[in-house]
């Protein structure tokens, strides 16, 4: 029966496929959030049962969460098989991680996430970081004088080749 009413009012949304882990997760919870709706009508049609039925109520949680979560599990698979997260990421601890959050923001909250909770949850953790800067080569690290700068060769420019004597004036 939660199958069905799972299916019938679309309670879970199509899984997208934009190409980006960003896009899709982005997606997904989005249209999670456009199915509330669907899902709370679904849930009112049957609430006397499964609020009198552990068993049916064990049955729609699972159902639904389970789905939700192996959404999102096809999600990560495909992130990892593009190379977006690492093969050796827990994508079955990242499946969770979303889904677990809007939960957790319910009951915290006392009221239904929102798209600027989404954005959030997709910001934090699934936003790849920026590449980090290059470091500098071997030859500009051993050139920098005491204050940092760097006194590698620049293009265009004729070094003049200075060495130090023990008191520290330049010796031409």
């Amino acid at each position: 029966m939660a199958e069905a009413i799972q299916h019938s009012s679309a309670v879970v949304p199509e899984v997208p496929d934009t190409g980006s882990l960003r896009e899709d997760v982005r997606a997904f919870l989005l249209a999670l959030l456009r199915s509330k709706s669907a899902a709370q009508r679904a849930v009112a049609a049957v609430s006397g049962e499964i609020a009198s039925n552990p068993e049916l109520a064990r049955a729609w949680r699972q159902g639904v969460a389970g789905t939700l979560v192996a959404c999102v599990r096809t999600i990560m698979d495909r992130a990892i098989a593009r190379g977006e997260l690492p093969a050796s990421s827990d994508a079955e601890l990242l499946s969770l991680l979303p889904v677990t959050l809007l939960q957790s923001w319910r009951q915290t909250h006392g009221q239904a996430p929102d798209d600027a909770v989404v954005e959030r949850i997709v910001d934090q953790f699934f936003t790849p970081a920026p590449p980090a800067p290059s470091a500098p080569s071997m030859y500009e690290r051993a050139r920098t004088d005491e204050a940092g700068h760097s006194q590698a060769r620049k293009p265009g420019k004729v070094a003049r080749l200075t060495t130090l004597l023990d008191d520290g004036r330049p010796r031409t």
